[in-house]
This record gives structure tokens, sequence and C-alpha cells, in this order.
């Protein structure tokens, strides 16, 4: 029975890969039953006999081509997907899990290089808010703000909307929208300073939803030494002086030293390059 189960494999490994067209170092995801590949119903005849026979059969061919090997687990094991190493050090695990959120664990899942791609760019969209939420805590004020209350209505209708989807049978790829909502209307709010209370509302509400989605688990924050700092300052000093050669001149020396500065309407930022 193994030997068809390999030949099978096989034949539909080729004709995937004829019609894809893929291209060394992108991934074929392999999503099926070891249960159905022996006739049985899904999760009632689980046997490692038969999901070997198919990994044996593919992984050469794929190795040949320089394609990565994925494999999709069925909804008993929560869709998990397991991959290769060199795979996962290559794309990092958050995009792929990032994936598996952006769609409903009872639906197939669209996978290719170009939208781990969009994967990325949808993290870093995550990212980029919360530390904008960081720097706009360095610039906030004691006193709260006239807009306050309404931001922080905004801000947890998101939240109300995020539970209500996620109680509804776990739909992860609405939960991702609620997310991206709060996202909009925390930087639309955070253009200019507002107060440390309606900062750290929307920090905390925030990571509260990224938390249970289990996104931005890496997030690194970077300290700078004594003397880098100095330096920034003695930059902002000389633009508040209208002094913006000698502006310019600590700007390319940090930039020199790896830092690059960003001008906004709520300060300098910084980030290392």
């Amino acid at each position: 029975m193994y030997e068809e189960v390999r030949s099978a494999a096989r034949a539909a490994l080729l004709e995937l890969l004829d019609a894809a067209a893929l291209k060394p170092g992108q991934q074929v995801v392999i999503g099926c039953s070891s249960s159905e590949i022996v006739g049985q119903k899904i999760g009632k005849g689980s046997t490692p006999e038969a999901a070997k026979a198919v990994v044996d059969e593919i992984l050469p061919i794929l190795n040949e081509r320089g394609l990565y090997l994925a494999a999709q687990c069925c909804e008993h094991l929560n869709r998990a997907l397991i991959m290769e190493r060199a795979a996962a050090e290559k794309f990092g695990y958050e995009p792929i899990k990032y994936l598996m959120l952006s769609s409903h664990y009872r639906s197939p899942i669209n996978y290719s290089y170009d939208i781990i791609t969009q994967c990325i760019a949808a993290l870093q969209r995550l990212h980029n808010c919360r530390d904008h939420m960081d720097f706009a805590l360095t610039t906030a004020v004691d006193a709260a703000g006239e807009g306050d209350a309404a931001f922080m209505k905004e801000i947890d209708q998101c939240v109300e909307k995020f539970v209500t989807v996620m109680d509804d049978d776990l739909n992860t790829a609405d939960g991702i929208t609620a997310l991206f909502d709060m996202v909009k209307i925390i930087n639309t709010y955070l253009t200019e300073p507002r107060s440390k209370e309606a900062v750290n509302y929307a920090i905390r509400r925030f990571d509260e939803l990224t938390d249970v989605l289990g996104l931005l688990y890496n997030r690194k924050t970077e300290d700078l030494d004594a003397e880098i700092e100095d330096l920034i300052a003695q930059r902002q000093a000389a633009r508040a002086a209208k002094n913006f050669a000698e502006a310019d001149r600590i700007r390319d020396e940090l930039k020199a030293r790896g830092i690059e500065i960003i001008d906004t309407p709520q300060g300098a930022k910084w980030r290392k390059v």
C-alpha cells in the first residue's frame, strides 16, 4: 500500500511543480491527513508510516530543486505548520504565525513567497505602531486632552469588535482586522503630543490584543549609549537655535555610527541602520 502512496505523492508533487513554476528558495506546503491517505476519516486512522512514505518520496525532489518543505497539520493539531529549520531561519517564525492567523482555521491557506512577504509588511506596521506609542510617551503631557475620551472610546470599540469575532468560532482573520482598525486610530491620534493617560491606555489595549494573537512576542527595545544620546540632544538644540548646518553635521555623524534620525512633528525619532 505504501508504494502506492509514494507513487501518488510523487505524481501529485510533479504536477504541482509543473503548474506552479516555483523558484529556488520558495516553500511547498503539504496539507494532508495520513488517515485520509489510507482511506479512513480524518483523525481516525493516523499513521506515521503513511506520512513517512509521502515525505520520503517528495523531499528529495524538493531538495533537488532548492525548495523547502512544510507540512500543515489538521485542525486536531490546530493547523500547526511544521517547517524546515533552514526555512524558519530565512523567513522567521512570526510571519508564518501571522499567515496562519490571517485566515479562518476551517479555511484553506493560500501560501506563497509573495504572501509571506505581505505578512512581513503587515507585521512591520504593527511593530511601527508599537514603537510610535513608545515614542509618543516620551513627548506626552500630564494634562488630559480634549479628545482623549473619544480616542479611548474608539480604542474600546476595537477591543469589543475583537472579542466578538474571536468568540465567533475563533475568527482570527477578523480579529486581525480589528487590530489594524486600532492601529489606524492610534496613528491618526498620536500625530501630535497627547496625554500620558491616553498613550498608556492605547499601549495597554494594543498589547492585550497582540498578546492574545501571540504577535510581537519577539519585539525588542533598543537602548542608546550615553554618547549617542548626547549627540541627539545636541542636534535637537541646534535645530531649536536654527543652526541647521550643525544639526546636519551631527545627523551625518550619527548616521556614520549606524543611527538614522527621522524628524517628526513630535520630535526626532531614531533607528539603527
